[in-house]
């Protein structure tokens, strides 16, 4: 890295770090000493993308994992002084998920080469972006005799050969001479095009000479040279030949070819060339929109619609362009919202561009005119796919018996693209969406039927094949291979509904198995709603039914995914179809148990394990793990833990991946209640390992989760072994992109966060939770999150803004029939109450506790209500409250428990609670009331 520089040429003016302003038209903008040392450090990283971490510790002075985001607002603030506009940054970039880059501004254009004509246009032209093509360009044309630049039509060859002359040409020191061959028809025409360029040295040979002969002798007078071949596709068999002869002929000879497809010689190095990420996109975007109408910049709504715009044009530079150049009549949300007809749209009126580049449809039909019949019928019919596509797929559709090679010819021809899938070895083809409409527009009427039927089969049998694969001994492997067909599912379902109810339904419930935990469950439950399931027959219906409950669950509404697995229960029974009615019982019980209802699930579960067991295949293993859970949540642990291994044992013989890993991580939870911290530890490692194995990230997080809860109560040593289980299993939800998983995540770390004292950041933390909950409709969390906060609140000295906080999570749990949260909000409503100095109110909710606490059957939680009740009793002055302590005291058993019991002694008997010293949240609430009663 080299040292910061003094003074920086900026787009906005110039920038003295050492004085720390930034002088520009107008006067001179002051920066803080962080800014201009933020400033500096990236700008002596130039064109390097920096990590916030490498910020963090060299720019802010921190050691170690620092969770902030002073990064992120330091350079807004300093986007806000350097940058002309700074929703469109020209220097300092955000690099996704890692940090930001500073870009420099371009040097000076070097003079044209020799021969080389001038770009079309003005200013507005300037080259955008290539800086990595650009780095690789060079180092390959310093060793590589012939480059040939392919890609689809629009891409960019013609403006990146272009910069290669114009600038790495001359650090070569290698003259350039620029030849359009793309008016030529044939190879004399082509050497026709390249004799002129170089002046003409086939004019006044022998007619019986050779050609190719005479232009290889003028090409080697040259000495070193640069022959740059633009537009070769339409003569690339003829251009082969003449290449080949003319690099033999010139030892000094280097040539660059921009073409559809490769020249396939020997010596021949390819480079695709990609269309532009979505930064540089939007840069190009920005640049071409200003010189329609000068000082464009885009805010609000419109800013928000540059990257959109972009993505759905491919990063394609042409495509790019000519919708930037209707900005001098439609803004950019406009444009987007007429990219549904961009063939329209995507026009020029520039009379200094040729024929083929003034529309987008005119530079595709350049490419469709050079197929053969066979070729456009192959790329028409690809057309149907939607996202990526396997060889297998493509070859069903095409109904080809030279459907491989057609394949390959327009991959050659860059009309298909071949991209690699990491753990796979075979590779997907997809086509650019600009390239996949237009080639839709010419798929035949009378074929296009017969094309989306074969698209339907092979996609519905494909989603089958991989559901049924879930269950067995490599789920992930199927999950992923769901996954990587959703767009084409999403096409199915789309083009089946509502005509076609039955193929609609099984695309939907491919669909809900892909996305089931990775998107926002309202998603997946409309997906599943839109379809007629009256229209079904008995066990497609059933099987949508389900789905629909899981949708419910997974979005918060318990209630309703239990009901619903009740009708499917009764309707399978009355159907004869056993399977799908265990699947019923097990949904039942997963919704009882959410809800509170212990005794309900724990039936639910039992009886589904009796069904499984009469119809084999291991299906028992699954409601086993759901009793194991239950009996845990009962503290009912001998038996909870006899339900895990006999789960761990019939999943493990059945082959069943997934079970297996479910049994053992809730085995890990209940060995750890059982304070057994090593074999817990050793369960939830091994759950961890089946995990990362599957490379199911989803699990990985939730058993993170767990460990993390473990190691609360574990010894050192464990809480060494993973000793920031909870911030992972966050960073893996956080990949994984499943809401309802960061949401837990980050809430398990607020409720550490406040048993450790830290109420301010928990209550950061919880403020995020309840937003994600209610931005997934997720109702069960919603209430949940309100609840939580309403103690971070009375733990900050709020207890009237933690009582309206308890108010809402009290309605939202109890309309989400989540009964054992009812009850634990209510306690703490109770005691906000009582924190707030209403004492009435506080025992007009406890009174109506009572009942509430006796139908849980949980008794630790009844012994610690009737503690806070007791402390409430004592600040009230009523009668008998040391025989209501004496009768207390053998049911406040356990480390927490224990520790209550003396806080709330030490309160009857007049003493002080002692200080907030670490413990649970539940304490440190006790030593609070107790102080208060102490004082009244």
């Amino acid at each position: 890295m080299a040292d910061p520089p003094e003074t920086l040429r900026l787009e906005a003016g110039t920038a003295d770090l050492r004085r720390r302003v930034l002088r520009r038209a107008g006067g001179e903008v002051k920066l803080t000493t962080k800014e201009a040392a933020l400033l500096g450090y990236l700008a002596s990283r130039p064109g390097e993308d920096v990590a916030r971490e490498d910020l963090l510790r060299d720019v802010w002075g921190y050691q170690g994992r620092i969770l902030t985001r002073a990064v992120d607002t330091a350079l807004q603030r300093l986007r806000a002084k350097v940058e002309v506009v700074p929703a469109e940054p020209r220097h300092l970039l955000t690099v996704t998920g890692l940090g930001y880059r500073f870009e420099p501004l371009d040097p000076a254009p070097a003079p044209p080469p020799h021969s080389l004509p001038a770009p079309p246009g003005g200013p507005e032209d300037r080259f955008v972006g290539r800086r990595v093509e650009l780095e690789r360009l060079e180092g390959l044309l310093a060793e590589a005799r012939l480059l040939t630049l392919v890609g689809p039509a629009g891409v960019g060859k013609t403006r990146l050969a272009r910069r290669v002359t114009s600038t790495i040409a001359p650090r070569l020191a290698v003259p350039a001479v620029w030849v359009e061959v793309a008016s030529a028809r044939d190879a004399g025409q082509a050497r026709r095009a390249v004799a002129e360029a170089l002046g003409s040295p086939l004019q006044g040979v022998r007619p019986d000479a050779d050609p190719d002969a005479v232009l290889g002798a003028a090409l080697a007078l040259r000495g070193p040279i640069l022959l740059v071949l633009d537009n070769l596709e339409q003569v690339v068999e003829a251009a082969a030949s003449m290449v080949g002869r003319w690099l033999a002929a010139a030892p000094h000879l280097r040539v660059v070819a921009t073409s559809r497809e490769a020249l396939r010689l020997g010596d021949e190095v390819v480079v695709e060339v990609e269309p532009l990420g979505a930064d540089e996109a939007i840069e190009l975007f920005t640049a071409r929109a200003r010189a329609v109408r000068p000082g464009f910049a885009a805010s609000g709504a419109d800013a928000d619609a540059l990257r959109p715009i972009v993505q759905r044009l491919d990063g394609l530079p042409l495509a790019i362009e000519l919708a930037a150049a209707r900005a001098g009549l439609l803004g950019p949300r406009a444009i987007l919202d007429r990219l549904a007809d961009r063939f329209r749209l995507l026009v020029t009126s520039r009379r200094d561009v040729d024929e083929r580049r003034r529309t987008l449809r005119g530079a595709l039909d350049w490419s469709w005119d050079l197929l053969t019949e066979a070729e456009r019928r192959a790329l028409a019919a690809c057309s149907v796919f939607r996202g990526g596509f396997d060889v297998d797929a493509a070859e069903a559709v095409l109904d080809d018996v030279e459907s491989l090679e057609l394949l390959d010819s327009l991959r050659q021809k860059s009309l298909l693209r071949s991209t690699s899938v990491a753990g796979r070895g075979e590779p997907r083809l997809d086509l650019l969406e600009s390239i996949r409409e237009y080639a839709h527009g010419r798929l035949d009427p009378e074929e296009r039927g017969g094309v989306e039927a074969r698209h339907t089969a092979w996609y519905l049998g494909r989603a089958e094949e991989l559901i049924a694969a879930l269950e067995g001994p490599d789920p992930f492997e199927a999950g992923r291979g769901l996954r990587l067909e959703v767009e084409n599912l999403e096409a199915v379902r789309d083009r089946c509904t509502p005509s076609a109810p039955i193929p609609a339904a099984r695309a939907a419930l491919g669909l809900h198995a892909a996305l089931r935990g990775r998107s926002l469950p309202s998603t997946t439950e409309a997906n599943l709603a839109g379809i007629d399931a009256g229209a079904l027959p008995p066990a497609l219906r059933l099987r949508l039914l389900l789905a629909r409950g899981e949708a419910l669950h997974d979005s918060g509404r318990p209630g309703d995914a239990g009901r619903l697995a009740a009708q499917v229960g009764a309707e399978a029974e009355a159907a004869n179809l056993p399977e799908l009615g265990l699947r019923a019982l097990v949904a039942r019980g997963h919704a009882a148990r959410v809800q509170g209802r212990l005794d309900d699930a724990l039936e639910a579960f039992d009886g589904a394990a009796t069904v499984a067991e009469g119809l084999g295949s291991g299906l028992a293993a699954s409601p086993r793990t759901g009793a194991a859970l239950v009996r845990l949540l009962q503290m009912r642990l001998d038996e909870a833990e006899e339900s895990a291994r006999r789960a761990t044992g019939e999943a493990r013989r059945a082959r069943r991946a997934t079970d297996h890993l479910d049994a053992t991580r809730i085995l890990g939870r209940i060995l750890a209640r059982q304070s057994r911290h090593e074999e817990a530890d050793e369960a939830l490692r091994d759950a961890l390992e089946q995990a990362e194995r599957l490379g199911d990230r989803r699990r990985i997080a939730l058993v993170l989760q767990h460990i993390g809860m473990m190691q609360g109560a574990a010894p050192p040593a464990i809480r060494a072994r993973l000793p920031d289980a909870g911030r992972r299993s966050l960073a893996v939800a956080m990949e994984v992109g499943n809401p309802r998983l960061v949401a837990q995540a980050l809430r398990d770390l607020a409720v550490d966060a406040l048993d450790e004292g830290r109420a301010a950041e928990a209550y950061e933390s919880l403020l995020e939770v309840r937003s994600i909950a209610s931005n997934t409709g997720d109702h069960l969390l919603l209430g949940r999150a309100h609840g939580d906060l309403g103690v971070a609140l009375m733990l900050r000295d709020r207890p009237g803004e933690a009582v309206a906080e308890l108010e809402q999570g009290v309605e939202l749990c109890t309309a989400s029939e989540d009964r054992t949260y009812a009850v634990m909000t209510r306690a703490n409503l109770a005691i906000a109450h009582h924190l707030a100095g209403d004492l009435e109110a506080s025992g007009a909710a406890f009174s109506a506790l009572g009942e509430a606490v006796a139908r849980l059957g949980h008794e630790e939680l009844a012994a610690h209500v009737a503690a806070f009740e007791l402390l409430l009793a004592r600040e009230r002055g009523e009668d008998g409250v040391a025989a209501r302590l004496r009768a207390l005291r053998p049911r406040l058993t356990g480390p927490v428990g224990s520790t209550l019991l003396e806080v709330v002694e030490a309160a009857v008997q007049g003493r002080a609670p002692g200080p907030d010293a670490a413990s649970t949240t539940e304490i440190a609430l006790a030593r609070r009331v107790a102080r208060r009663a102490l004082r009244s």
